[in-house]
């Protein structure tokens, strides 16, 4: 049980380090809205300093494709509207699904562990009850009917 919610605090801890790229590249396209060529750099430059996930296959991944994209706009084959268009769609295929997965992975451990702590509530509640009603067999208790009211006494 600690075990499982230690994994969950710290996975959540992990995703939550750093820059993430969603802010990156907002910034960058705030930044350098002049030319692709200029957002590419400042992605992979800002992201190589503090992104959450620096040299995750992912990020890599995502790299390539921001290569490949900016190749493709200098050699004027795509405009600088495609460009950013295929930046996001390369982002959303790479790590906008890697988060996903890892988001899934966290709340399947969160409802795991509220489902152990809901055992362990129920097994502590029977515990107690079991105790109570233990101490209840070594008082001498005796319980009067008089006229619907029930009196019960224990010495």
């Amino acid at each position: 049980m600690r075990k499982l919610l230690l994994t969950t605090f710290v996975g959540i801890a992990l995703v939550g380090c750093g820059t993430p790229m969603t802010k990156v590249m907002n910034m960058c396209s705030q930044a350098y809205s002049a030319t692709y060529d200029y957002y590419y750099t400042c992605i992979k430059n800002e992201y190589s300093k503090n992104g959450s996930g620096r040299g995750s296959q992912e990020v890599n991944a995502f790299y390539v494709y921001l290569d490949l994209i900016a190749q493709e706009r200098r050699s004027n084959n795509i405009t600088e509207a495609e460009a950013r268009f295929l930046t996001q769609k390369a982002y959303e295929k790479t790590i906008g699904e890697a988060n996903a997965i890892k988001q899934a992975s966290i709340n399947q451990s969160i409802n795991q562990a509220n489902i152990e702590m809901a055992r362990s509530r129920e097994e502590l509640n029977r515990q107690l009850l079991n105790s109570i009603g233990r101490q209840n067999n070594q008082l001498n208790c005796m319980s009067i009917d008089m006229g619907g009211i029930i009196s019960t006494q224990c010495r």
